[in-house]
């Protein structure tokens, strides 16, 4: 190639490379590319590719890829694309390491037949490293031409030499074997060397144990170094040898062994008996390695008998777990170094488990003494007969009762529904009130007054409620009929006078206003119930205020 001055690192090259500036070739004549790169950047490329769009008039079918800096994969795409993948090649960059961070590729592509002269082909590829935008090299430029003048020769001579070291022909000093071309100073003649030096160069790296090395000429050394020694050969020339020497040394060593019955020494050597062994065997370095052993034979194995229980599961000493009964065995080492030889008689034992479905007022105590006071399903767990686990899902109901009361002037009513009830006159010891029976009560004196309320088998007990808005000035003074009562719903109400406004409020037994309305100009007046058979109550207030409250009774 051309001797050039400074140059980009990232270049592509064309071989041959053409006569005269147009860079002339002949027309269906191989082309040969080198491409080279460099990571002038300042961190290692991970990844390099190179792209090549060969020019239209080279054909892709006979591209050959050849040598490489380092490994890479290869591809064609489209008509005309090359492409060189270099992965992992952790390319440095040139200011940490300036000739490693060079590589190159060539490859050998076919021109089309017979391209016409003038025919240029020009070519230039791009390099990427990485992420980086790529880097484009410069192009190369070939003319067609078929008129090219070769030199051509009016004799040929081939020439046989043979030389040791080194031999000078026609004033040129040749130092390797190989074939060499000349041509005479008229250039009317071309020379073919065949060459061939008989000196023989070989490079020797001997590790010796001991303390003196013999050369092959016979010299002695005993120092590590780089020593050169020669002697002739049959050729009548030199065997010249490049002696890289070192020294190793023997190396010891000391063992202590504990064996069972018998052991076998690095070397291979079996001893049966406690005692005191010398063995060797080669080093690292080639020479003898001596070892001293301190050897005990334990002489027999030990054996032990375990018998356990356990529930569903059996963690062994060695953290292994059985869930079945059997008889399992374990060896582990002794103190001597010998078998310990274990056998586990292991029982397991069941849990049991059980369904309960159980019904409490207002709190439950479980079987394992929990005390749980909501309607919901719990999980009990207590000791069985085996001493495992008795498991109980209790489903379990508990059962509340509601003992609000409410008033509404001197008509009580309890909450809790769908039960029985007895009111309790609280200033009385709580003796219960005669045929006081019913959800609502009304009561015609002041005091205090509470109910005991029985629902699915419970019974449980209000607190007293006070009553003192009776007063005998705010009933009404005059008395007032009421009939048929009993009644199917519909019964007449007659005063003694004739009021202006009557307020009349009917209640069910639930304490709950069913009917409000406000009569005028009233001396009697009928009334329906609209509801189901049952207990009523009929308020009637007058326009000062008096009031008078009847129980009614719905067949």
């Amino acid at each position: 190639g051309e001797v050039t001055g400074s140059y980009d690192p990232n270049d592509k090259t064309g071989y041959p490379l053409g006569i005269t500036e147009e860079h002339y070739v002949l027309p269906n004549q191989q082309m040969e590319y080198i491409i080279r790169f460099q990571n002038t950047g300042n961190d290692t490329a991970f990844t390099v590719v190179v792209r090549d769009t060969l020019d239209p008039d080279l054909n892709i079918m006979s591209v050959v890829p050849g040598v490489s800096s380092h490994s890479y994969s290869f591809r064609k795409f489209s008509p005309r694309v090359l492409e060189w993948t270099f992965e992992n090649i952790m390319l440095p960059d040139s200011t940490t390491n300036e000739p490693e961070s060079n590589g190159f590729l060539c490859f050998k592509v076919n021109q089309f037949p017979d391209l016409t002269n003038g025919t240029a082909l020009n070519n230039r590829v791009g390099i990427y490293f990485d992420f980086n935008d790529p880097i484009i090299t410069n192009e190369t430029h070939h003319v067609i031409n078929d008129n090219i003048n070769l030199p051509t020769f009016n004799e040929v001579v081939s020439v046989e030499l043979n030389d040791c070291g080194s031999l000078e022909y026609n004033d040129i000093t040749y130092h390797n074997t190989g074939t060499y071309y000349q041509l005479s100073d008229d250039g009317e003649t071309k020379f073919i060397l065949n060459i061939t030096l008989n000196n023989n160069y070989t490079n020797l790296y001997p590790t010796v144990c001991g303390n003196e090395y013999i050369s092959p000429s016979g010299n002695i050394y005993s120092t590590n170094g780089i020593y050169y020694d020669t002697l002739p050969n049959f050729l009548g020339c030199e065997d010249i040898y490049t002696i890289d020497l070192s020294f190793a040394q023997n190396t010891f060593e000391t063992l202590d062994i504990s064996s069972c019955m018998e052991y076998v020494s690095p070397s291979g050597t079996t001893h049966m008996n406690s005692g005191t062994y010398n063995d060797t065997i080669p080093n690292a370095m080639g020479c003898d390695s001596i070892i001293t052993l301190n050897l005990i034979i334990s002489p027999e194995d030990t054996y032990s008998y375990i018998v356990d229980y356990a529930c569903m599961e059996y963690i062994s000493p060695f953290d292994l777990s059985y869930t079945e009964t059997g008889i399992y065995e374990h060896i582990i080492p002794n103190y001597g170094g010998c078998d310990s030889i274990i056998t586990l008689d292991i029982t397991i034992l069941e849990n049991s488990f059980a369904n309960i479905q159980e019904s409490s007022c207002f709190e439950y105590n479980s079987p394992s003494g929990e005390i749980y006071t909501q309607t919901g399903s719990y999980t009990d767990i207590i000791p069985n007969s085996n001493g495992c686990d008795s498991i109980i899902t209790l489903d379990l109901n508990i059962i509340n009762i509601d003992l609000t009361i409410t008033t509404n002037g001197n008509i009580l009513s309890a909450h809790q529904s769908d039960a029985t009830y007895q009111w309790l006159d609280c200033n009385n010891n709580y003796n219960p009130i005669q045929n006081e029976t019913e959800q609502t009560f009304m009561t015609e004196e002041n005091g205090d007054y509470a109910v005991q309320i029985t629902s699915n088998g419970c019974i449980d007990t209000s607190e007293c409620v006070n009553i003192n808005s009776i007063a005998t000035e705010n009933i009404i003074p005059e008395k007032i009929n009421i009939h048929p009562n009993p009644n199917n719903g519909k019964f007449l109400i007659e005063f003694s006078k004739r009021h202006k406004t009557i307020m009349v409020d009917i209640i069910n037994s639930t304490g709950q206003l069913i009917t409000q309305d406000v009569m005028h100009d009233i001396h009697s007046t009928t009334l329906e119930i609209n509801g189901s058979s049952g207990i009523y109550f009929l308020k009637l207030t007058t326009l000062e205020g008096h009031y008078q409250t009847f129980k009614i009774l719905k067949d």
